[in-house]
């Protein structure tokens, strides 16, 4: 168990961690460059220049005639939106609500427009995966070789005994013929 607690970190931090948190998330990236097809850009950097932009209403009949007229400057960098500069260790590849609101301000609808973006992402396993393959799958090997190991020296020790008994039996035979002939003798 002290080999398990030395070795586990090293190797779920190389194996499993790193791969994972260096990758870029497919869906993700997808959902950011048809972003850009769309026409909504980076909402971090439009904020460092002043030109990122808020709805003050929710998209309706009332605001889809002249939807720049219910917007605002906004500093603020939203927290989870798909489009921020770096797609990099995204938690999740939805909308959030500021794209939702930059898509309805680019494309406004007077019926039926979304207020909360919809998430149908589907569930991967990949980190589980390679958990599983990073530290199960060694483990596994290693109990192998050690099981091998262990039957291979009970046969040896075995065939030992076996020959150490044979040689017993021989020198016992030896001794009761030798008995023998001093007794006839």
């Amino acid at each position: 168990s002290l080999l398990l607690l030395l070795l586990f970190p090293p190797v779920f931090y190389s194996q499993v961690f790193l791969p994972c948190w260096e990758c870029y998330d497919f869906q993700a990236a997808m959902a950011h460059e048809i972003g850009h097809v769309l026409g909504l850009t980076h909402p971090d950097e439009a904020a460092a220049a002043e030109e990122n932009m808020v709805a003050t209403e929710a998209m309706g009949p009332e605001t889809c005639a002249e939807p720049g007229a219910h917007v605002k400057a906004n500093a603020k960098v939203p927290p989870e939106s798909a489009m921020l500069a770096f797609t990099q260790h995204t938690p999740h590849a939805c909308l959030s609500e500021d794209d939702l609101e930059g898509l309805n301000y680019l494309y406004p609808s007077c019926a039926g427009a979304l207020e909360k973006p919809l998430c149908l992402e589907t569930q991967s396993n990949v980190g589980w995966i390679r958990l599983l393959l990073a530290v199960t799958l060694p483990l596994v090997i290693a109990l192998a070789i050690t099981l091998a190991l262990t039957w291979a020296v009970k046969r040896h020790h075995i065939a030992r005994l076996r020959q150490a008994k044979a040689e017993l039996e021989d020198a016992e035979h030896r001794l009761d013929e030798a008995k023998r002939k001093t007794a006839v003798a």
